[in-house]
């Protein structure tokens, strides 16, 4: 019997040392910062989301609501770590530490023992409670810590990760004006690194009603240049192309994708499952493209566009040109479109179905269309008020002989 007294004893010694060691020799290591893990955590997250989104497995509805539990858990856990930081000292730290040294020094036997008095009683371990689940964020929650993270910003202009923070925040509540100026703000202080950019892209599409096109895909292939493998970077960059209906682009993205998620079993499933509905859309559009070259071949329309010098005082050269050919009924979506600034004009270009935004409404699906060029002031695909606009209709598609259109009225 004493020698398993004996035994114990040096079994609770060698448990203390332990579990005290480490605090010893580590106690510099409390003041890591967690928040970046938090970060990515919900970075990867959210890529699965956005990919349940666009197969089809998650509604828009959903995707939000899981979006905005997310980003509550990890602010949530953002302003924890921000106020146990900010309250304890290095000095306390350490104090704190060798009252826990202490504490174990003192508990552990005692614990031990007691145990060891119990253990023949398997009903002690009944009158454990089960930890509730916690409550899903309300809107108004994430609203109040995203106004007290707001004001601990403003007083710490130099946190790019808490300003980054921010931002994610603000795309959680829909308020992508101001998600945009915070992540302005972390390029000002970070530059423009993959992460902070290709999420100033992603807030910049929300504002634009998710059109990828223009200056948000150059932005996107400066992410990828830098970052060859950033997920996000290509997952958009894939959105992008299939949004301009170049599918072949768009598989290229997302087949690059694949072994970054290999990992991530339902990722991985999320992403193929999108490889193979994109791959079924290029059959269909190369199937239809082969039988209308069989019967005729494809229509290609010159169009020769000029700005009247009346209006010459009411546009930028920076300001985007659209040019597009729409059916005179049906579809709203354009048969094909071309985006230019003002500072090409005038110009000439052919219109095709290359150009159609998807292959079931090109130009050669319709016998007329309407042809259109508009100036945006806002740089926003859909038409607005003040916009500069000029159109001919209707124009057969097999039209040889130039059309030319007139940019000389203002959408009122």
């Amino acid at each position: 019997m004493i020698g398993f007294y004996l035994l114990a004893f040096a079994l609770v010694l060698l448990s203390m040392a332990v579990l005290i060691w480490p605090l010893y020799r580590h106690r510099q290591l409390d003041n890591i910062d967690r928040r970046q893990q938090n970060i990515d955590i919900a970075r990867e997250r959210l890529a699965e989301l956005k990919a349940d989104q666009a197969s089809g497995k998650l509604t828009q509805e959903g995707f939000e609501q899981q979006r905005n539990e997310l980003e509550a858990t990890v602010l949530e856990d953002t302003l924890t770590d921000e106020t146990v930081t900010t309250d304890l000292t290095p000095a306390r730290h350490g104090a704190q530490q060798m009252v826990a040294v202490l504490l174990i020094a003192l508990l552990l036997p005692a614990a031990a023992g007691f145990l060891y008095l119990i253990l023949g009683t398997p009903q002690a371990i009944e009158g454990i409670p089960v930890a509730q689940s916690q409550q899903q964020a309300s809107p108004e929650k994430i609203q109040d810590m995203v106004v007290k993270l707001a004001a601990k910003m403003a007083k710490n202009p130099n946190d790019s990760k808490g300003w980054f923070m921010l931002a994610r925040s603000y795309m959680v509540l829909q308020q992508y004006p101001e998600a945009i100026k915070a992540l302005q703000h972390v390029r000002d202080l970070e530059g423009d690194k993959p992460e902070v950019l290709v999420s100033y892209a992603d807030a910049l599409a929300m504002t634009r009603g998710g059109d990828l096109s223009g200056d948000i895909t150059d932005m996107l292939a400066k992410v990828l240049q830098q970052d060859p493998s950033n997920v996000e970077g290509l997952w958009l960059s894939g959105m992008a192309a299939r949004q301009r209906g170049d599918f072949t682009s768009a598989l290229k993205f997302w087949r690059r994708t694949l072994p970054l998620v290999k990992s991530d079993a339902r990722a991985l499933a999320q992403l193929q499952d999108l490889i193979r509905q994109t791959e079924q859309g290029a059959t269909q559009s190369a199937a239809g493209k082969t039988a209308a070259t069989a019967t005729a071949e494809s229509p290609r329309l010159t169009v020769k566009v000029s700005l009247s010098p009346k209006l010459l005082n009411k546009a930028s050269p920076d300001d985007t040109v659209f040019i597009y050919a729409r059916a005179l009924q049906g579809t709203p979506l354009p048969l094909a479109i071309v985006r230019k600034k003002v500072s090409d004009l005038p110009l000439s270009i052919i219109l095709d179905d290359s150009m159609a935004m998807v292959p079931s409404a090109s130009l050669s699906k319709y016998s007329k269309v309407r042809l259109t060029a508009r100036i945006t002031l806002s740089g926003k695909a859909k038409p607005a008020s003040g916009d500069l606009i000029g159109e001919v209709s209707p124009v057969a598609v097999n039209q040889t002989e130039p059309i030319e259109v007139v940019i000389a009225q203002v959408v009122p």
